[in-house]
Formats: C-alpha cells, sequence, structure tokens
C-alpha cells in the first residue's frame, strides 16, 4: 500500500506543481493571501 501511494505521488508531482505555479500567477493571490484562504469554488485563469 505504502509503495502505490509513493507511486501515486511521484506521478502526480508534475501536475501539482504545476497548479501551484499557475495559482501564484493569478491576479487575485494577493487578495486570498489577505484572506488567509483561497476559492473553494472552481476557476478559471489564462495567462496573457
Amino acid at each position: 500500500m505504502l509503495l502505490l501511494e509513493l507511486t501515486m505521488a511521484e506521478k502526480n508531482r508534475p501536475l501539482i506543481n504545476e497548479l501551484l505555479m499557475q495559482m501564484g500567477k493569478h491576479p487575485e493571490i494577493e487578495t486570498w493571501r489577505q484572506k488567509g484562504k483561497h476559492p473553494t469554488t472552481n476557476f478559471y485563469y489564462t495567462s496573457r
């Protein structure tokens, strides 16, 4: 079981890294930081 969890973590690492990088570029990131939370609904952002 532990081996499977480590494999899944490694498999998903690029996706998680990309999501974190994209969130950091979102125009509302400073608002989220000030509030101490991010939205729980889906959001869409494309870089310009």
